[in-house]
């Protein structure tokens, strides 16, 4: 009795510890722990979840609600297959762009000495007014006669001179009468009143004196000179002048750049092949049980049965492969040997210095006096290529070194009677504004030596000397213009 009493006590304790445990809360664990309770698994029976254990958050609506199941990365079985399909490819810059064309700057012309003819004044004459007639009255003549004797009245003289009447004259006293008609030429460019007194047959110093100016006085383009009394018009003359002129550039046949053929551009990688999953056929259900049906009658098949097809093998696609890059052909280098000058090539660049030492030594002052304007620009776009010294007017211009007259003449613009020296080694010099030349083209003079006289030809404001000098490294150079204070003597 005791015993059965011992078992029945064991029995009813086993049995209130399991339903205890059923009762007790079940802790997560592992990925509950984190991310909250798991999602039941295919085949599980649905898992109760008990308020007291699973506390939601503050804040948190106490409904339930309903979550989308999460996308698988990967096809589960029983699940169709997953169509997948490229991105377009993204464009990128163009490594290898198109090469530019090579810009050339021009070549700077080479100036060689040109033969012309030119027309000296030709200008036009036209009427104006002269200088009025004067009369010197003698003694007992009165108004009347001097009128008689000039031409005119009584009243032209009164009004002309200033007179009230009744008229009294005294002996000596001159009148002026009315104004002549006389001739006068108009200005023309480039000339100078040595030119237009050579076209008239009268001197410098008789034009100065009907045109109340002086000898060296600059004229202008348009202006009207008197011409004197006594002047003969010989028209405008011809001569033959050397200036200097860009010489005619002959086609040279230069290499042309090579240019490399582009590279090709590397092709975008195909995507790769994928190669679709067979889908797991779905579990059939059980086949229903089918009474047997009696047997039909044995009969020979009246054609054999056919063979079944073999199954036709599924072609894999090969693997892609990416296209080799290109590497674009090595530009081809520039030739290293010295190449002989040609006539576009540019001339070396000197600095101040350089010219400096190479022209140290050479030259002398042409001529003494105050610089007036030095050399470089002088502002609204004008710019001075030398020195303007200014010197009384028939002041002695000397060559500033030995060496040959390409040029002497006048008319030349800006710079009236010009002389131009060649000197050795690529060195010029160039006289302007003279009032006369006293050396011919072709003729060697001396440092020193006396080549013309300071004037004021050429639109010059002042009796001045325009001293210009250049040089040229190569002949095939123009003579380019620089400081002369650079070479002459301090």
């Amino acid at each position: 009795m005791t015993n059965m009493m011992i078992r029945a006590a064991m029995v009813a304790a086993a049995a209130t510890l399991a339903t205890a445990c059923a009762s007790t809360p079940q802790y997560p664990t592992g990925r509950e722990a984190v991310g909250g309770p798991q999602a039941p698994q295919p085949g599980s029976p649905p898992r109760s979840v008990d308020a007291r254990s699973d506390p939601l958050p503050r804040g948190m609506p106490s409904t339930p609600v309903e979550s989308a199941p999460l996308p698988s990365a990967a096809p589960s079985a029983g699940s169709a297959a997953v169509e997948t399909s490229s991105l377009p490819p993204v464009s990128a810059p163009d490594p290898y762009p198109a090469p530019q064309p090579r810009y050339e700057a021009p070549p700077e012309p080479v100036m060689i000495p040109v033969t012309k003819t030119i027309t000296l004044t030709p200008g036009k004459v036209v009427d104006v007014d002269g200088r009025p007639a004067t009369y010197t009255v003698k003694d007992g003549q009165g108004l009347d006669a001097v009128a008689r004797a000039m031409g005119s009245t009584r009243a032209e003289l009164a009004k002309i001179n200033d007179l009230k009447e009744p008229y009294r004259l005294r002996p000596g006293q001159v009148l002026k009468g009315p104004a002549s008609r006389a001739k006068a030429y108009v200005v023309a460019s480039g000339d100078t009143l040595i030119a237009i007194g050579r076209r008239f047959g009268v001197t410098v110093a008789a034009l100065a004196e009907e045109n109340d100016i002086t000898s060296t006085s600059s004229i202008r383009v348009g202006q009207k000179i008197k011409l004197p009394s006594g002047f003969k018009d010989a028209g405008p003359q011809t001569r033959t002048i050397t200036v200097m002129e860009p010489a005619p550039v002959q086609p040279t046949q230069r290499p042309q750049p090579v240019t490399p053929p582009p590279a090709p551009r590397p092709q975008p990688a195909p995507p790769p092949a994928v190669t679709p999953q067979p889908a797991t056929p779905a579990p059939s259900p059980a086949p229903r049980p089918v009474s047997p049906r009696p047997a039909p009658p044995a009969t020979p098949p009246a054609t054999p049965p056919a063979t079944p097809a073999p199954a036709r093998p599924v072609a894999t696609p090969p693997p892609a492969v990416r296209p080799p890059v290109a590497t674009p052909a090595p530009a081809p280098s520039r030739p290293t040997t010295t190449a002989p000058l040609l006539p576009d090539d540019r001339p070396p660049t000197l600095t101040d210095a350089d010219i400096t030492a190479l022209g140290r030594g050479r030259f002398e002052w042409p001529v003494r006096g105050e610089v007036i304007s030095d050399f470089g620009p002088k502002g609204g776009g004008r710019r001075n290529d030398g020195l303007d010294i200014a010197a009384p007017a028939g002041t002695p211009v000397r060559a500033a070194a030995g060496g040959k007259v390409v040029y002497s003449g006048g008319d030349v613009p800006g710079f009236g009677v010009t002389v131009l020296i060649q000197h050795e080694d690529g060195w010029v010099t160039v006289y302007g504004n003279l009032q006369s030349a006293s050396v011919r083209m072709q003729q060697v003079v001396r440092a020193g030596e006396q080549i013309g006289a300071v004037g004021s030809s050429g639109g010059a404001p002042r009796p001045q000397l325009h001293f210009e000098v250049r040089y040229s490294p190569s002949p095939m150079f123009k003579a380019k213009a620089i400081d002369p204070a650079l070479v002459l003597p301090r």
